[in-house]
């Protein structure tokens, strides 16, 4: 008896079809009328599927809306609306004459139809709520201020309506319902910038004439008033000018002398006219020169009363002149010191903080040198970048509210400048607003984020932002009719259109289209959408285009 033979595996070379022939050999080939026995059952099958299709459409079969899982028929099998999940006898969807009536259609002014300003039964209201002009006028000038979501005048899904079978249909599908509420809303621009202090009560001090500074009397954080002496510079130019003005008012006091004693030998005809006559010009000239000293005394900040230097002696004068300027209170100490002449010192003009001080004595100075700045710290600029698409919004007198990076609160000016050009590096508007910083909680050259504020309405409608719905050429929201929980009434949801304002992360205003107290689908309400655009597959919204 000879062996059993062994088989090796087999090895898959050359490409896929001669390795699977070398593992599966061929199968013998069946007869023709073998193989059709054997699709036999599958072809039945696919008989029976189409049969019963073509069953289906010959008997209208059409998909269920969104309540049909949920609707229970409280009446017998031949009143139900299997579409509408509602006994057919109150189904307005299916019964033309219980459909929502075509109503006053388009409104013009706030661009909506069946407009609740102008017809007070259009609201879903238990009593009717007319609006005061003064009202209907906010919401004019509020839709007037810049452009809102537009309504397309041709379309024609307010008339459609939602029907449900009960309300527990409503809480079955997790749509929530609550009516529209009056709240407070601020319309504003988002804008940051930078704080500082008013230019306008603000100044930079230097010296009139160069000099070295000699003495510091006041330092950076000290309180000023108008005319403190905050440090002096000893500048030779003032020495020079006071000794010209000591000179000229020697010299006209000896010519007015010589003049006095010429007239006098005239009118006793001891010398002739002609004389008398050069000494008032000689009187002239020295007055001329005379005034031209003072001016400069006066021009170097240091005034000076020439009528009360003529009656003084030229030592009197001197001493006089010596500390021009200078008040009464530094004198000794500057005199113990032996302090130079030429004395000048550097005034306060505006009553404010010494906020910079870049003076050190001994310190050479020019006219051109920076020595302080005072500020008055309790009016302040805020100076803000507005995006350039919202610059045409920006007009004077509104109010800016601005918080500074690590201020405590809001703090609110009004806007007094608006720049003629926009930035060219940041491509923002400049625009600057003066505030009040009585109590120092803001600080200069501080940065911080604004808002412009455009409008402020007390009574606006707000909404739940999941109860607003964008259909492409409308706004909308799901209004509840009045009678919907009264026995035996029709459960039905209006389709309202709607101008929307101010958005905040959880609610809507609702410039136009609603009232207070009307009850909307809010959370949940996009089940009601789902069968909105059920109901206008083909047709789209309604709109003729």
């Amino acid at each position: 008896m000879s062996s059993p033979a062994t088989h090796s595996p087999p090895v898959l070379t050359g490409n896929r079809d001669s390795a699977t022939a070398s593992l599966w050999p061929k199968s013998p080939r069946l007869p023709f009328t073998h193989r059709a026995l054997q699709s036999l059952p599958a072809l039945l099958v696919l008989a029976a599927l189409f049969g019963v299709l073509a069953w289906g459409q010959l008997h209208h079969w059409r998909i269920p809306k969104f309540s049909a899982w949920i609707g229970e028929p409280t009446s017998a099998v031949d009143d139900w609306c299997a579409e509408h999940s509602v006994p057919e006898s109150v189904c307005v969807v299916c019964d033309e004459a219980a459909q929502k009536s075509k109503g006053y259609g388009w409104c013009r002014v706030h661009g909506i139809t069946e407009c609740p300003y102008e017809h007070p039964d259009v609201p879903q209201l238990e009593k009717p709520l007319a609006v005061a002009p003064d009202r209907i006028e906010q919401i004019d000038a509020a839709l007037r201020l810049r452009p809102r979501p537009a309504n397309n005048s041709r379309c024609k899904t307010h008339e459609r309506q939602i029907q449900v079978a009960t309300p527990e249909t409503l809480t079955k599908l997790g749509v929530s319902t609550e009516p529209a509420a009056l709240v407070s809303v601020v319309e504003t621009i988002e804008v940051t910038g930078e704080v500082t202090f008013n230019q306008n009560h603000t100044a930079h001090l230097s010296s009139r004439v160069p000099g070295v500074i000699w003495q510091v009397q006041r330092q950076i954080g000290e309180a000023v008033k108008p005319g403190d002496v905050l440090l002096l510079v000893d500048a030779g130019e003032v020495g020079t000018a006071k000794s010209e003005f000591l000179k000229s008012l020697g010299e006209t006091g000896l010519k007015r002398r010589v003049h006095d004693r010429l007239a006098a030998l005239a009118g006793k005809g001891s010398i002739p006219g002609r004389q008398v006559q050069e000494a008032e010009a000689a009187v002239q000239e020295s007055e001329i020169r005379l005034l031209a000293a003072r001016e400069a005394l006066v021009n170097l900040g240091l005034p000076i009363a020439l009528e009360t230097f003529e009656k003084l002696t030229i030592d009197e004068a001197s001493r006089q002149l010596r500390f021009l300027g200078i008040p009464e209170e530094l004198i000794p100490a500057l005199q113990a010191q032996s302090a130079s002449s030429s004395l000048i010192p550097v005034r306060s003009p505006i009553e404010g903080v010494l906020v910079e001080h870049h003076a050190v004595v001994g310190e050479v100075v020019d006219t051109t040198t920076r020595l302080c700045t005072v500020a008055d710290r309790s009016q302040l600029w805020v100076t803000v970048d507005v995006p350039q698409h919202e610059a045409r919004f920006v007009k004077p007198g509104q109010k800016l509210l601005f918080h500074s990076d690590g201020g405590e609160a809001d703090f609110t000016g009004s806007i007094d400048w608006i720049a003629d050009s926009i930035d060219p590096d940041t491509r923002m508007l400049k625009v600057r607003a003066e505030v009040r910083n009585d109590a120092r909680q803001v600080k200069a050259r501080s940065f911080g984020a604004g808002r412009i504020v455009l409008r402020e309405d007390p009574q606006a409608v707000v909404v739940p932002n999941e109860a607003v719905h964008s259909e492409g050429c409308c706004t909308i929201v799901f209004v509840r009719h009045r009678d919907f929980l009264k026995p035996d009434s029709l459960r039905l949801f209006e389709i309202r259109k709607v101008r929307t304002g101010v958005r905040t992360a959880t609610h809507t205003e609702l410039i136009a289209g609603m009232l207070p107290g009307e009850v909307i689908a809010t959370q949940g309400s996009e089940a009601l959408r789902v069968e909105l655009l059920k109901g206008n597959l083909g047709d789209g919204c309604g709109c003729a285009h």
